[in-house]
């Protein structure tokens, strides 16, 4: 961290004696504002007011406002003003910046400051003038002088070097950091057939088997080739369902040796062409995953095998994956990337912020909420206390953080760890970076929520929408039955209401019904049983829907046809056993509850009649069935059907009868009253036996 300007102010009456520091520092290509304050000559507490980093503008007002404060108040400045002798004014450091270019290209430049850390400083600074001169380090014979000066005409939105990033990747291909952004340059705003380059080369790198096999090759126990993950993913470019794969498998694959050298170069890629999609889903995983080494000197093996880390990590095949430090670099990243959008771009900053909401899930996620208790010293009441401190889940995720809390008044930093005090007493309260941007993005926000697999996802849109009611108003047929579907009671409890207002005059449609009765939301249920008695008649006039409620797996539609079918046949449409197949599987899908439901249905009221076309050969099928409840289905399938239950039962009737589940004798009882009695007297003895028998 460098120090830009620093003030010291000291404090003096009778009883205090108080110094209070300010400093603004540079923090990854951004600005901070920290302070330290207590007695003069004693250790000095620590804070900052810049939570998240941000531009220089915006810290020198927050350092001056500071200052300010504190000399209202009487502290005054006994030493002069500590400045950097390179102090960075806009001006200063712009003109400093191009002349060092200027002699770099002429080779004469001499300072130990690395050229390619200067066109770095051209990005971050955003000095355009500087464009003309570092599109000529994109030949350097300098691989990190090529990746910043395409970075940073890439982050320019400079389109005219096409030409020029071909040439360097046809001569380094994927094998230097120089020829992978010229991939990413091309493949951003190259044309089909600049495409194709890079496309022809990467087909040499992986084959189609390679690409099918991925899942078993870093999932499984295959073999690993450490470049394979990101060969597949430049490989995916414009192939949806390579991408939905790789996705998948990039979700889930630990970041150690092997998969986190693709994933580093899949995150740059990504990163360059605004592949939100995957630029979220690598930030996150890169942001709350354990790195394997801290140390200069990591251990490699269970044998305490030592290697020197700056010299392993460049093999071709590392045996290490990435380190604390690379952790920090690329978390700061991402949220320079975060903060600089959420500044000059606030359009790209809501759709990289919703894949980055969407990323998270609940399920998967390795990302606990902490709190521990810290010693502080209380400059109020002049002693030390203990406080709790709350570290949110995905703390260790700076971005996600300063989207959720970039304008909250209680979340505090210290080092590299954000947390916060006091818990919220008002849930309606917004803490989010740009509320006034969300409060015009209705779509977005539904689409997040829609999507959204974790709770904080969910929280985050259902607060943006309780203070924005008419979101509701316009929901696409699309959201809305994603939004049934939801896994979380929030969001059903919420599309509950509003589909109740939506439907108060009009049939909703079969699919919206449907969704709704197999949400295992009792509230949304409710509503669906609701609908479904209201408009009786249009709806159970459809075979298709008919059949379709025999596989909700929810026991109170298969109560609310009991009820419909129990004194007549109120609906004679005809229901086919082939489309009832799933209810049969073994295992089954739905619990047995909805079996034994559904069997009642069958065998007890008149909605078996609608069955009665099904096959002797099927219910005998039925009944050699392992499945207690598949041998139950047929049974009751028996009772309506054309075949009388004699001829389909006469020869396994005693195998019911003797069962040891209690279900089937009581069935068998059952079946013998559909016996001629002739066959009755036949077989007395074993019907006798039966009623003496332990059961």
């Amino acid at each position: 961290m460098k120090l830009i300007k620093q003030k010291k102010l000291y404090f003096l009456d009778e009883k205090s004696d108080k110094v209070y520091e300010v400093d603004l520092c540079e923090s990854q290509d951004l600005f901070i504002v920290n302070f330290r304050y207590g007695r003069r000559g004693a250790s000095l507490r620590e804070g900052t007011k810049t939570v998240f980093p941000v531009s220089y503008e915006e810290a020198e007002k927050i350092f001056n406002k500071l200052v300010g404060s504190k000399e209202k108040k009487g502290y005054s400045e006994e030493a002069k003003e500590l400045e950097n002798p390179k102090k960075e004014e806009n001006t200063t450091r712009k003109d400093t910046i191009l002349k060092y270019l200027n002699q770099a290209l002429k080779g004469t430049y001499t300072r130990n400051w690395k050229v390619s850390r200067i066109i770095n400083r051209v990005g971050a600074l955003k000095i355009k003038e500087a464009i003309p001169l570092i599109a000529q380090f994109i030949h350097s014979s300098d691989e990190f002088e090529q990746y910043n000066a395409l970075s940073v005409l890439i982050d320019f939105n400079e389109s005219d070097y096409i030409e020029d990033a071909i040439k360097v990747f046809k001569k380094d291909t994927f094998n230097t950091i120089g020829g992978r952004i010229s991939a990413a340059y091309i493949l951003k705003y190259g044309n089909a057939t600049n495409i194709k380059i890079v496309q022809n080369e990467v087909a040499k790198h992986i084959t189609k088997s390679e690409i099918d096999s991925l899942a078993t090759q870093f999932l499984g126990e295959g073999s690993k080739n450490p470049m394979l993950l990101f060969y597949a993913y430049i490989h995916s470019y414009n192939n949806d369902l390579e991408r939905a794969n790789l996705f998948k498998i990039i979700a889930k694959i630990p970041l150690k040796v092997n998969t986190f050298k693709s994933v580093r170069y899949i995150y740059r890629t990504a990163y360059t062409t605004n592949d939100t999609q995957f630029f979220a889903l690598v930030s996150k995983r890169i942001a709350i995953s354990n790195p394997s080494y801290t140390s200069d000197y990591p251990y490699t093996d269970d044998s305490y095998n030592w290697v020197e880390a700056s010299v392993e990590k460049k093999k071709q095949n590392p045996r290490i994956a990435f380190s604390g430090k690379t952790k920090n670099y690329f978390n700061g990243a991402t949220y320079r990337k975060i903060y600089d959008l959420s500044i000059d771009n606030q359009e790209a900053y809501i759709d990289c912020v919703k894949e980055i909401l969407c990323s998270l899930n609940d399920k998967e996620d390795r990302a606990p909420e902490n709190i521990t208790s810290e010693w502080f010293y209380n400059e109020s009441k002049g002693k030390y206390e203990v406080e709790n401190r709350k570290y949110p889940k995905y703390h260790q995720f700076l971005a996600l953080m300063y989207v959720l809390y970039g304008n909250s008044t209680r979340f505090k930093c210290i080092g590299n760890k954000w947390f916060y005090i006091d818990e919220l007493t008002d849930n309606t309260i917004r803490e989010e970076i740009l509320p006034t941007v969300w409060n015009q993005e209705p779509a977005e926000v539904l689409s997040i929520l829609a999507n959204a697999k974790s709770t904080i996802a969910v929280d985050f849109s259902l607060k943006i929408i309780k203070a924005n009611p008419h979101f509701l108003e316009n929901i696409s047929e699309e959201i809305l039955a994603k939004l049934i579907r939801h896994y979380h009671p929030k969001v059903l409890d919420l599309i509950a209401e509003v589909l109740e207002q939506k439907y108060a005059t009009t049939q909703a449609s079969e699919e919206i019904l449907l969704i709704l009765l197999a949400s295992k939301n009792k509230k949304a249920v409710e509503l669906g049983i609701k609908w479904l008695d209201k408009y009786e008649a249009s709806y159970l006039s459809s075979t298709s829907l008919l059949t379709k409620l025999l596989l909700t797996d929810e026991v109170l539609v298969i109560g609310y046809l009991i009820n419909l079918y129990k004194n007549d046949v109120a609906y004679n449409t005809p229901i086919f056993i082939d489309d009832l197949i799933t209810l049969f599987e073994e295992p089954s899908k739905y619990t047995s509850e909805f079996l034994i439901a559904v069997n009642y249905l069958i065998g007890n009221t008149f909605f078996g009649e609608l069955l009665s076309a099904t096959s002797a050969q099927y219910i005998i099928s039925l009944s050699a069935s392992s499945s207690v409840t598949n041998q139950l289905f047929a049974i009751n399938l028996a009772k309506h059907n054309t075949t009388s239950v004699y001829e389909l039962f006469k020869d396994t009737y005693k195998e019911y009868i003797t069962s040891d589940e209690a279900v089937l004798r009581t069935a068998g009882i059952e079946l013998l009253a559909y016996f001629p009695d002739e066959f009755l007297l036949e077989n007395k003895q074993d019907i006798i036996r039966f009623c003496f028998s332990e059961h």
